[in-house]
């Protein structure tokens, strides 16, 4: 691993083609650093830096994860841009390269927003059944994220969404949006309870992908998927009974347990 935390380039290597004119900051190994001109040398070369002095050992990890899943040498580098007012992070496509992250000053904050938009290029080249554009490929994205990184943003903390609504079932079916919270909270509820209390490691979870979570769940525990959701109820109800308002301060309340 190496990464070229040292070298910041000046502000005379404007890029474009992406969404705003950015200025390449720095480059490690798999990735391209940049921020956008329309932020200050100094807060762009800050944000360049919490990235680069951390992504090259979270690909590595994401690797692990994905069982050594390798991205197409024609998809790298990962251009990272980081912009002010950005609504969290994205990218055009699950493959796509080019992830977006808002410019933020916590760096586990950023870090997070960088691994869960490359998770779900992981995903795409996995072609194992994670969506990143449904439940079951944007709750991962989201689980794997915090497990790597934290941050104390109650933006993140979707899990009281689901727990503290009518527990509608999207492990049986995946919901074919990656903007409904409810569906989100309750992939990601289930994926940290089959990690933490099931303990399935990620990367046991990763290899089982499929069409719905219900069916990961079947590929890993040799239960009928139909099964999943129930067990999975069981174990919220037990935690948090139903018809009742939970205090729910983590996405993960299966450690506190």
């Amino acid at each position: 691993m190496s990464l070229s935390t040292d070298r910041i380039l000046t502000r005379n290597t404007i890029a474009t083609g992406f969404d705003f004119q950015a200025d390449l900051a720095t480059q490690t190994s798999h990735f391209s650093i940049y921020y956008a001109t329309s932020l200050s040398a100094s807060d762009g070369n800050k944000y360049a830096q919490y990235v680069a002095q951390q992504c090259e050992k979270d690909y590595t990890q994401l690797q692990s994860f994905f069982a050594n899943v390798t991205i197409p040498d024609n998809s790298l580098p990962f251009n990272i841009l980081v912009g002010p007012n950005i609504p969290g992070a994205y990218h055009h496509g699950c493959s796509d390269t080019d992830l977006y992250c808002d410019a933020v000053d916590d760096p586990e904050e950023l870090n997070m927003l960088v691994v869960a938009e490359e998770v779900e290029v992981f995903e795409a080249v996995q072609g194992k059944g994670w969506d990143c554009g449904a439940t079951n490929g944007e709750a991962l994205s989201r689980a794997l994220a915090e497990e790597l990184h934290t941050t104390q943003n109650a933006g993140f903390l979707i899990a009281p969404a689901w727990i503290n609504s009518r527990r509608r079932d999207y492990i049986s079916t995946n919901e074919s949006t990656d903007q409904d919270t409810f569906a989100n909270a309750c992939g990601l509820l289930f994926l940290n309870w089959l990690h933490t209390k099931l303990a399935y490691s990620w990367t046991d979870i990763v290899q089982q992908g499929a069409p719905t979570l219900g069916q990961t769940y079947a590929a890993l525990t040799g239960k009928p998927a139909s099964q999943a959701f129930t067990d999975f109820l069981a174990a919220i109800n037990q935690l948090f009974p139903a018809g009742t308002t939970a205090d729910v301060t983590t996405n993960n309340p299966f450690r506190q347990a």
